[in-house]
């Protein structure tokens, strides 16, 4: 162990965050180590959750860490404004780093309360590769330990997926491939070339709907870029992500990757939460349970999504409308991301990268409408291309509709076991794998979204074999019949709404 290059910190009082000054190593790397023999040592209870040794942090000079028990954690977290988390059986207070935060303040706001162990860890990896910026980070918002190491006993199956984590991050599975984007760069560059062929050179009518079609499907297969490089699991790199985030999101899709970052991210770490997860909140014209007919606080929106007359309405079509839905879900895209860039604090430092590289998209996009012969033609061209890119939209619910939903955060901190409850895979055939874009493999990407796209399906197997030895349901169904349940979902839902007005529902109480 490293001593500390400054002695006489001390860190017994509860709230005092050391700084990055205060916590300055004696090296680059290192960990200080803390002097506190009375307690047992950080590794073997990190051994005993699960988890990979680490060198404890400490102060030197007979410093004197501040020591949590359960219920003085839960108290601590309690306190308004409060954002303390647990990671490695260390506590985290993340108030100040919170609207700093790269993947939004939601995201730890999410997790405050909780032990985050298994959720930093697969956004920033288990550390057993080179050392992170993120770790240093975290070192520096340290307040001081758990007794026990954990919140809660650590269960057999949350053990051995931290273990079968550390075993792939030590194996090439969370290394991209970069021939493998290579070829799908110059394959899609071809495409978006057909698509300006068809759209600027010709002009006949037919020409003009195939140019359409084209762009709806260089749309669609360049968003599953915008999807990989959100998570950073492209480059590994949030700067270089950031900037092909910046290139497809916003210069070719329109779509600003902040946006997409500051809801997806919250997706992951609630996954189906009614009230939380903004990725099944769709009122007023979507419901994929009738919890909804209770009119939802939306903690990501923060608003009230009202169960009103026009939500009644458009549910009790909704079986009919979702592909309808799904076609011009694309536009919406568009306005969200506008409406973020213009009002939220978010990411405000790549600000007018953002609206710099959505000018490109609106510029190129403008110029291929000036080609096309009439208004009328210029909205069909619009609508067709949207309908083609609006299949990504498809995709992505069929993983998620039909799962198990819930209100508030997850009851339990056991990271495994909320994913699989919220996800499904869909099963295809390998040769199928580009059309998907990683997207049909939903558990496993939860899992672990660092990995690649193009290495998901070598860890199914791990998956099944972990799921079949602890009892977990992995579920993966076929493109249809995910199809057929979301559609039996929707329905359900439908037939629900149109049974109940919601002054009769308030009104017998009958709601969740």
């Amino acid at each position: 162990h490293e001593t500390a290059s400054r002695a006489g910190r001390t860190r017994h009082q509860f709230g005092s965050a050391c700084s990055s000054a205060s916590c300055s190593r004696a090296g680059a790397g290192v960990d200080v180590f803390r002097k506190r023999a009375p307690f047992p040592r950080l590794e073997h209870m990190a051994k005993a959750a699960g988890l990979a040794a680490t060198a404890p942090a400490s102060a030197a000079g007979g410093a004197q860490t501040k020591i949590f028990t359960p219920e003085e954690f839960h108290e601590a977290s309690a306190r308004d404004g409060a954002l303390l988390l647990v990671v490695e059986g260390r506590v985290y207070d993340c108030k100040a780093w919170s609207e700093k935060h790269p993947g939004g303040r939601l995201t730890i706001a999410d997790l405050a309360g909780r032990d985050a162990t298994d959720a930093f860890r697969a956004f920033h990896g288990t550390g057993v590769r080179a050392g992170s910026r993120s770790r240093a980070m975290l070192r520096s918002l340290e307040v001081g330990e758990l007794e026990g190491g954990a919140l809660a006993p650590v269960s057999d199956l949350t053990k051995a997926y931290r273990a079968l984590t550390e075993e792939l991050e030590r194996s090439d599975l969370f290394q991209t491939r970069y021939s493998y984007y290579v070829g799908r760069a110059c394959f899609l560059a071809s495409v978006l070339v057909a698509a300006i062929y068809l759209t600027v050179s010709c002009s006949s009518f037919a020409a003009h709907m195939l140019g359409a079609l084209v762009l709806g499907f260089f749309w669609q297969q360049t968003l599953f870029w915008g999807h990989d490089a959100g998570h950073n699991a492209i480059a590994h790199s949030r700067l270089h992500d950031i900037a092909i985030g910046l290139v497809v999101g916003n210069a070719l899709n329109g779509v600003s990757i902040a946006w997409w970052k500051s809801t997806h991210n919250v997706h992951h770490v609630v996954c189906n939460s009614l009230d939380y997860d903004p990725d099944v909140q769709h009122l007023p014209v979507l419901a994929v349970s009738d919890t909804f007919f209770s009119s939802i606080f939306s903690k990501y929106h923060m608003k009230t999504f009202e169960w009103d007359a026009v939500s009644r309405f458009f549910v009790s079509q909704q079986h009919w409308t979702f592909y309808v839905i799904m076609a011009v879900a694309r536009f919406n895209l568009y306005i969200q991301s506008i409406i973020l860039l213009l009002t939220s604090d978010y990411q405000k430092g790549t600000r007018m990268m953002e609206w710099g590289a959505l000018s490109v998209y609106y510029g190129w996009v403008g110029y291929l409408l000036s080609h096309l012969g009439s208004a009328g033609e210029v909205v069909a061209y619009l609508l067709l291309s949207h309908a083609v890119a609006g299949s990504i939209h498809v995709q992505i619910t069929l993983s998620h509709f039909p799962m198990e939903t819930f209100t508030g955060k997850p009851e339990n901190d056991e990271w495994f076991r909320t994913q699989l409850s919220g996800t499904m895979d869909i099963a295809c055939p390998a040769w199928l794998d580009w059309l998907h874009g990683g997207l049909q493999f939903q558990v496993i990407h939860h899992l672990w979204p660092l990995v690649p796209r193009h290495n998901l399906r070598k860890l199914v197997p791990r998956v099944k074999q972990l799921c079949a030895e602890h009892g977990v349901e992995y579920r993966a169904l076929s493109f249809m019949e995910a199809n057929r349940e979301v559609i039996a979902t929707l329905s359900r839902v439908a037939k629900q709404a149109k049974g109940f007005a919601p002054a009769i529902k308030s009104g017998l109480n009958l709601s969740g």
